[in-house]
């Protein structure tokens, strides 16, 4: 089932996010978006990749592959955790544009 975005656009976008850990895919070619104003729940048996997607967007675990876009422009990939955190500028003190239109 595909759900159209909203037209205020995402809060978080991920795109084709592959995280490796020795040759174990936790999470392989994910992809994922959030509006705004939206509430979403992510199940799943152990080891299905649920902590590691947060670990993602956190900053904690960069992906082999793929983007992390946070609100409309902001890359997260890369980031260390301390600046997505940070309040300063919406969450990254440090912005990069991203090729999402």
């Amino acid at each position: 089932m595909f759900t159209a975005a909203a037209p205020e656009g995402s809060i978080i976008y991920l795109e084709n996010v592959t995280v490796d850990f020795d040759g174990f895919k936790a999470l392989h070619d994910l992809n994922f978006f959030m509006d705004y104003h939206e509430l979403r729940v992510v199940i799943g048996p152990n080891g299905a990749g649920k902590t590691t997607l947060l670990d993602v967007i956190s900053g904690k675990v960069e992906p082999a592959a793929g983007r992390v876009i946070f609100g409309k422009h902001t890359e997260l990939v890369g980031l260390r955790e301390n600046e997505i955190a940070s309040p300063a500028s919406g969450g990254s003190s440090r912005r990069r544009p991203s090729s999402r239109t």
